[in-house]
């Protein structure tokens, strides 16, 4: 499974929230991950994600569900 079926799969995880976990110091990071998962031509062609990307969404999401787990008792 790749990040955009995952993301698919699993509406409740806002992308515009998880791009800023993932890039904490860029600015638009909402508009270029919507670039990247959606695969749009901008710039110098079409926008794609990284392995780069794809782990800090997974980094991130591990931040994530282990916030919830504490949250949740566990």
């Amino acid at each position: 499974m790749n990040l955009k079926e995952f993301l698919d799969e699993n509406k409740v995880i806002k992308e515009s929230a998880l791009s800023e976990l993932m890039w904490p110091d860029k600015k638009y990071t909402a508009k270029v991950f919507s670039n990247k998962i959606n695969e749009k031509v901008a710039g110098s062609g079409k926008q794609r994600i990284t392995e780069d990307d794809e782990a800090k969404a997974k980094a991130a999401l591990l931040v994530v569900a282990e916030r919830i787990k504490k949250y949740a008792g566990q």
